[in-house]
């Protein structure tokens, strides 16, 4: 299971500690609302959506990398009305969290937020 990372967002006073890569991914939450995943990290992701998510509500995520599916429960660590949702992975399998970093730790471009 992986836990936690640092809150990202406007004005939350923290640097973020893990790599943050761009994406555009197909992410379905809770089972029935889409949205885009824009950035990835070991930790977490930033999914477009513009349907309402107040912070630290637990949400399922399903999402696709390197051809694997990815599920994972995460927590909402902020939200920005009708633009998206900082997730905070909180129940990542060993094999899906593996997925992920070799899927982040490959990529050669990083995210500035």
């Amino acid at each position: 299971m992986t836990n936690g990372g640092d809150k990202p967002g406007k004005g939350c006073g923290k640097r973020r500690t893990t790599r943050r890569i761009s994406i555009q991914k197909e992410v379905i939450i809770n089972g029935s609302t889409r949205g885009e995943g824009l950035d990835l990290s070991e930790t977490g992701m930033y999914v477009f959506t513009e349907a309402p998510f107040a912070p630290d509500t637990t949400i399922e995520l399903r999402f696709t990398i390197a051809g694997e599916v990815i599920e994972a429960s995460g927590t909402v660590a902020f939200a920005e009305p009708d633009t998206g949702i900082g997730v905070r992975f909180v129940n990542l399998s060993e094999r899906s969290a593996e997925v992920v970093a070799r899927y982040v730790n490959k990529r050669k471009d990083i995210t500035r937020h």
